[in-house]
């Protein structure tokens, strides 16, 4: 994929921008929340149907694939409508945020129930800000 895409409203979206900026910052700063979640006392078990739990390495691949691929397919989408970009980090910042309730329903405990919603609410706020710089917005 080349660097810079052109969009059809004159506009360009950098893919690695994003990925480096965005999806990569947001693993990284999420994957900070775990261990000082831990260091905490976060048991980071969630129950979903079963007790499972929840490990650096699965926080770091949860933040970065998903963000990659919504990135992606934002371009992709971006490419037949202009308009989409200008709502899609919105529209993200939206479900990140309201997708921050899973883990607190989920969790075993407090703790872990406040990192896991707090990696949502960072991934929102790096989607919102990530993919407006990306886009020059």
């Amino acid at each position: 994929m080349p660097e810079t895409m052109p969009l059809s409203n004159g506009k360009t979206f950098n893919f690695r921008q994003f990925a480096i900026s965005t999806a990569f910052g947001a693993a990284i700063l999420n994957s900070i929340v775990y261990l000082i979640g831990s260091a905490a006392g976060a048991s980071f078990i969630i129950n979903q149907g079963g007790a499972k739990k929840i490990t650096l390495v699965m926080v770091f691949t949860i933040t970065l694939i998903p963000l990659l691929i919504a990135g992606g397919v934002t371009n992709a989408i971006g490419k037949r409508s202009a308009s989409f970009l200008t709502k899609a980090p919105v529209i993200g910042l939206i479900l990140g945020l309201v997708s921050a309730s899973v883990p607190i329903q989920a969790a075993e405990t407090t703790g872990t129930a406040v990192a896991l919603a707090a990696n949502h609410v960072i991934s929102s706020i790096f989607w919102f800000l990530g993919l407006r710089k990306a886009t020059n917005s």
